[in-house]
């Protein structure tokens, strides 16, 4: 049997454990909150009249339902303000951490002032390893990591330096 307490480190997994999501218990026990930078990302509520979990993503002030793949499936039960999206088991949550993650980084991205540049002083190490390895490490410098332009190319396979090179 899935709790909250369950259903949290759970989704805590899809994060590196240093990023800073903080958790908001509801005053009626009947779910929590997911926020970063000061905004809800979702909330996991249950319905005892239904005997559900329901996982819930705000529609304002940025409409990061949009976010969530295609292929996953609204509640038809709805509540205003969030797309509702059912489930029983912790395995199907495994649907969502995609999704998850690309409105963590959607938030990362538009609420944070810093200028993008080239690339770091680890431009080698991260080329070596196939991946930014400054994201994660902290919320500061995981936002400093999604400045970086040549992450958004590791990302997307290429690279420049290193032993992996296989780009001009």
């Amino acid at each position: 049997m899935i709790n909250f307490d369950k259903i949290y480190n759970y989704l805590c997994s899809f994060y590196p454990s240093t990023q800073r999501i903080k958790r908001s218990d509801f005053d009626k026990s009947d779910g929590f909150s997911f926020s970063s930078l000061g905004q809800m990302i979702f909330r996991i509520k249950y319905s005892k009249k239904n005997a559900v979990y329901y996982l819930e993503i705000p529609e304002v002030p940025t409409d990061f339902a949009s976010m969530i793949s295609e292929d996953i499936q609204v509640s038809s039960t709805s509540i205003k303000g969030f797309s509702r999206y059912e489930f029983s088991s912790l395995q199907e949550l495994d649907i969502f951490s995609p999704s998850l993650q690309k409105i963590y980084n959607h938030m990362l991205n538009q609420y944070t002032d810093r200028e993008q540049f080239g690339c770091c002083h680890r431009y080698v190490e991260c080329s070596d390893a196939m991946k930014c390895l400054l994201s994660g490490s902290d919320e500061d410098t995981t936002i400093f990591s999604n400045s970086c332009m040549y992450k958004e190319n590791l990302e997307n396979g290429k690279i420049f330096y290193g032993k992996n090179r296989n780009t001009d």
